[in-house]
Order: C-alpha cells, then structure tokens, then sequence
C-alpha cells in the first residue's frame, strides 16, 4: 500500500513538472474546489485560501479566459461567506474589467441582487436591475431582472398576494360569458 502512495505521489510529482505555472495554478484551484465546494461553506481560513487562488491566477494572468471566471467565482464565495463589499468589488471588477466575458451580465445582475436582498437597497437595486435591461436586452436573465423590478423592496406576502391577485384576474378575463356556452339539455 506505501509503495502504491509513492507511485502515486512520484506520478503527480512529474506531472506538475512538467506543467506550466498557469496550469499548476489551474491544477491547484481545482483540487480547492473539489475540497471545499465551488462556493465553499467552511470556515474563514478556506474560504481566504480558495478566494486567494482565484484572485491570484487572475492577478497574474489578467488576458486569460478564465480569469473573469475565476474572479466571478471569488466574488461568489465573498458573498456566500457574508463579504459583501468584496463580493461587490469583484462583481464590479468583472463588469468593467471584462465586458465582453459571459460573466459580466450575471456580475451586474448580482450586484442588483446583493443590493436588494442583503444591504436591502432597493432604489440601488432597482437602478441596477434597470441597467441590466437596458445593457442586455437579449440576455437569458432580462426577464428575471424585470420581474426583480417589479417586486423589489416587497415581502414575500405582498409578493404572493399580488401574484394570487394576478392569477385569480387572468383566469376571470379568460372565462367566458354564459351565454356563450350554450344550453345544457
């Protein structure tokens, strides 16, 4: 069983050295987030460590196309970890910084969520759901932003009354009269 550990070990010691500095970086992201989760739930020091690596290959390879990536993946373990000013930083980062990366729509669309749900914002929330629309109108999330528009800064009850409302007023509007059933024989 050692001898099977140090093949094993051997193996993956040759492996790294023959790999690049980027792909070591991509290597060790990847056993971090087979370790603690995507967005990892642990405690601080893990959380730091994987949001570090993230930061880290970003920093250091700016033009890759992981970067924005991996940063939108940081931004989303900041805010799973209650970081919400970070997490709004690398939203923002990656908005501005990678326009054109699929990540960006989703980094503003998240700061307009972070705005509403937890520093309950909801005049910038809705400023940056507005946005949202305005700067994506084809995206698959402008939808989403437009029922958030619609409901920010609402409970949950007011939000299922109105819903409730709304149904009950669609399926009247889609009876139809009486008369124009016929008779019953």
């Amino acid at each position: 069983m050692k001898y099977l550990f140090f093949i094993l070990f051997l193996g993956i010691l040759i492996l790294s050295s023959c790999m690049s500095p980027r792909d070591r970086m991509v290597l060790r992201i990847t056993e971090l987030e087979k370790k603690y989760g995507n967005l990892p739930q642990q405690d601080t020091n893990q959380v730091k460590e994987i949001i570090n690596a993230y930061q880290n290959f970003a920093q250091r390879y700016p033009e890759d196309s992981m970067a924005s990536e991996y940063l939108f993946r940081a931004a989303g373990a900041c805010l799973n970890d209650k970081r919400l000013i970070q997490s709004l930083e690398l939203y923002c980062f990656v908005e501005n910084e990678y326009p054109n990366a699929y990540r960006a729509p989703f980094s503003l669309f998240s700061r307009a969520f972070i705005f509403e749900n937890y520093i309950k914002d909801f005049n910038q929330a809705d400023r940056l759901y507005l946005l949202f629309i305005k700067k994506y109108p084809q995206h698959e999330m402008k939808h989403d932003a437009e029922i958030a528009r619609e409901y920010v800064g609402r409970s949950i009850r007011e939000m299922l009354n109105d819903m409730t409302t709304k149904e009950m007023r669609d399926t009247v509007i889609s009876l139809k009269p009486i008369s124009s059933i016929g008779t019953l024989d």
